[in-house]
């Protein structure tokens, strides 16, 4: 996906709620093109509305945000293999990049 992003002029970030030390090492780990930001006390996390679900499963989502600044979409559910809607994403930035 990330040649995708690329050619939108968009780019993409994890964040987890793990150190920062954490985040480096699963960026690595996972040899992912773009970032894995730390959010340690959540407050990212929370202030997009998502939460812990029956206390100890961790809400996964995607929000994509456009150059205003406004959400494009946002995406939340419990699963976090479906946490990454490919063609919702694509079909959100080129609906912005066509908007007058």
């Amino acid at each position: 996906m990330k040649p995708d992003l690329d050619d939108r002029n968009a780019t993409a970030a994890v964040i987890g709620g793990g150190t920062a030390l954490a985040a480096r090492l699963a960026t690595r780990w996972l040899n992912l093109p773009y970032p894995i930001l730390h959010d340690p006390d959540r407050a990212t996390y929370s202030a997009y509305g998502f939460e812990r679900l029956l206390g100890i499963y961790q809400q996964s989502g995607t929000i994509v945000i456009g150059a205003d600044g406004g959400i494009l979409l946002e995406e939340q559910g419990a699963n976090p293999r479906k946490a990454l809607p490919a063609a919702r994403i694509l079909r959100a930035l080129d609906a912005t990049s066509s908007s007058p």
